[in-house]
């Protein structure tokens, strides 16, 4: 079938195209490219448009003949949303509704959604899919009015609530906490954590890839599913990428913590996940980190830390994981 993969050329699109196109499906990829291009492989089954998908032309004409779409692209990072409120709304938002109208204009058959795990905001144990959004944050408040607007449709629709991501892509994030953990212990050999209790759910790229990839042909109807493999505290991560590093690399890594600096705290279930799909999450940080670990040992990214590409942040790669 022919897919619409919006943002395809960014850190989950880069890794999910390669095995959407091994699964015989022909991917028309939209992206803006915003953190650059040359990260997807040249097939005769793939074609890519750089362009904005605010413009309605080009959405419109790889929109045709789109049994379904795949959206990832938007804005990303909470502070960007925060200082350019009317651009974060536009892009994580405004398209999304243009999309959807679409979309359903269209005929398209289903809709995937990579929403946020962030769209619930806080909690104190894991959350299930029917808990009330509250999100902290400026992006996951986006999220939630999204999945609002495809709720609403007419669309045949899956919105997943992945946990933070973390693993190996073509088009590499040190942003994400895992991958930043990892690229700050392997090049510096210190991990910096600021207050290290708060809870974060975590999902290695290619769970979230594989959950993709069977939505994509599963005979259920219209459902909502976290896609989490653990939850645990930022330091408990912390020790864990030490460990892996210390490990592979053969350098001794330092954890220095500091007061806390962001009150999100969150953790999900993964229960519905394995009874509707009966899918379970199997990989987990020490499997991402380890494969991370060997591409540094080859030499890769040894700019990870100063090259803006590596992360979806203006500026650097911030040394405190959050």
């Amino acid at each position: 079938m022919k897919i619409l993969l919006t943002g395809g050329c960014g850190y989950i699109g880069s890794a999910l195209i390669p095995h959407v196109l091994a699964n015989n499906h022909k991917v028309v990829c939209l992206d803006a490219q915003w953190f650059g291009n040359g990260f997807l492989p040249a097939n005769e089954n793939l074609t890519i448009h750089k362009a904005d998908l605010r413009d309605h032309d080009v959405l419109s004409h790889c929109l045709k003949g789109s049994a379904a779409v795949i959206h990832l692209a938007g804005m990303t990072n909470d502070n960007e949303c925060r200082k350019n409120p009317e651009e974060a709304e536009a892009v994580n938002f405004g398209v999304f509704e243009s999309l959807v109208k679409l979309s359903q204009n269209f005929g398209v058959k289903r809709f995937i959604f990579p929403s946020s795990a962030a769209a619930y905001g806080n909690s104190q144990y894991p959350l299930s899919e029917d808990h009330h959004l509250e999100p902290a944050t400026a992006y996951g408040c986006f999220k939630r009015d999204c999945e609002a607007v495809l709720k609403d449709s007419r669309l045949r629709h899956f919105i997943l609530r992945p946990a933070g991501v973390f693993g190996y892509a073509p088009r590499m994030r040190f942003d994400l906490t895992v991958n930043m953990m990892t690229a700050h212990a392997a090049l510096n050999g210190e991990i910096l954590v600021a207050g290290g209790e708060q809870m974060r759910p975590h999902v290695h790229i290619r769970d979230l890839i594989d959950v993709i990839l069977r939505l994509l042909t599963a005979n259920i109807e219209s459902d909502t599913f976290n896609i989490v493999y653990a939850n645990q505290s930022v330091l408990q991560s912390a020790k864990l990428v030490k460990g892996v590093v210390e490990k592979y690399l053969k350098k001794k890594v330092t954890i220095e913590t500091s007061e806390r600096t962001d009150d999100r705290s969150y953790m999900v279930s993964a229960e519905k996940l394995r009874q509707v799909l009966s899918f379970e999450c199997r990989r987990n940080i020490e499997d991402g980190v380890a494969e991370l670990c060997r591409a540094f040992k080859e030499g890769r990214w040894q700019d990870a830390l100063d090259n803006g590409i590596y992360s979806n942040v203006p500026g650097l790669v911030p040394a405190t994981p959050k």
